[in-house]
């Protein structure tokens, strides 16, 4: 179980051109929230992997075993995201609405080896807006972005019309950190179920919600098992290894895939016997990633997330605004060069 939370702060204006611009800032839901605008600064990362795509570097992950323990976790989770929500428009920096999703991964592990997986994700969206039309016609002003513009909930607009009109085009994940995380979601491998909350004193944000869930409709899901049998799979690869190279004559023993010299001479044999290892550690990494999240979600109930959050990724203090104070600030030497008039020109180097 993990739990992500997206505080977009206020926008940045831009000292050269006078444009505001929005970032979005993830933090970890498991760890307790900072007490000042310092909370805002960096978050967390998403990275992609080739072959198994987006993911949420240094987030927390926990396992627990039984019912009880899973709404334990999920209770601290939400805790901290509605201390997180009770900040918003306190302060300089603090956010301007608190996204929140909840990950639960489950694994299920058969006598003979075949491990499934599933993910369940939910995502709480703060607010929704309505998606206006750009402005049409010649010497038409170009769209602005409003004071305070959420990132997120307009990249979720983009990809969600993408989806209804072309399906089959470019599907904008990356506009957002979180729309990456979700990405598997809303690209039609998974079950995908809208939940609204409309409220009949707000008509703006109501209407817009009925407006996207006439959208969710026209979106087609086909969802895929995700059942693999890890020691099936690695036996069958290494077999067909060691067959290869027993007939190339070489001992396979304690071989590994970095052990192999590949020149432009080698032949195909050795080249798939190769392969077949590396494939075969590949899956004997994955079959061991559980047994990593055990271990670290057992040093993390063992101190209450005290190393944890000593040693957390997502909350950075202030960079250093003057260079001048820091200790290892050292000026560049004067240096003179000669300018296209025969001037010589006196500055710092790297000016």
């Amino acid at each position: 179980l993990s739990t992500l939370m997206s505080a977009p702060p206020p926008p940045v204006t831009s000292t050269n051109t006078g444009k505001q611009f929005t970032h979005e800032v993830l933090l970890d839901g498991m760890l307790p929230g900072g007490e000042s605008a310092e909370a805002y600064r960096g978050g967390l990362h998403v990275r992609e992997h080739p072959r198994t795509g987006f993911f949420v570097e240094d987030l927390t992950e926990l396992s627990a075993s039984t019912r009880e323990e899973c709404r334990e976790l999920l209770a601290r989770g939400l805790a901290n995201c509605a201390a997180e929500e009770a900040r918003i428009g306190t302060g300089p920096g603090a956010p301007l609405r608190i996204h929140c999703l909840v990950t639960l991964r489950v694994r299920a592990r058969a006598p003979d080896g075949e491990e499934s997986c599933v993910d369940v994700q939910v995502l709480d969206l703060a607010g929704w807006v309505r998606d206006k039309p750009a402005p049409r016609g010649k010497g038409a002003p170009a769209p602005q972005a409003a004071i305070g513009e959420d990132m997120v909930v307009k990249a979720f607009l983009r990809i969600i019309g993408q989806l209804e009109t072309l399906p089959e085009g470019h599907i904008p994940y990356r506009d957002s950190k979180m729309t990456r995380v979700v990405s598997p979601a809303l690209g039609g491998a998974a079950r995908c179920m809208l939940v609204m909350h409309v409220a009949c004193d707000v008509y703006e944000e109501t209407e817009a919600m009925l407006a996207l869930a006439a959208k969710f409709e026209k979106i087609s899901c086909a969802p895929a098992a995700s059942t693999v049998n890890y020691p099936r799979e690695v036996a069958a690869r290494r077999d067909e290894a060691e067959a290869l190279l027993r007939k190339l004559g070489r001992d396979p023993s304690g071989v590994r895939s970095k052990d192999f010299a590949i020149g432009a001479a080698v032949s195909d044999e050795l080249l798939r016997a190769r392969d077949l290892l590396a494939a075969a550690e590949l899956l004997e990494r994955d079959a061991a990633a559980w047994e990593d999240v055990v271990a670290r979600s057992a040093d993390f109930k063992a101190d209450g997330g005290a190393a944890a959050t000593a040693n957390r990724a997502d909350r950075k203090p202030h960079r250093v605004t003057d260079v001048t104070e820091d200790e290892d600030y050292a000026p560049c030497a004067p240096v003179s060069r000669t300018g296209s008039d025969g001037a010589v020109v006196a500055g710092r180097g790297g000016e």
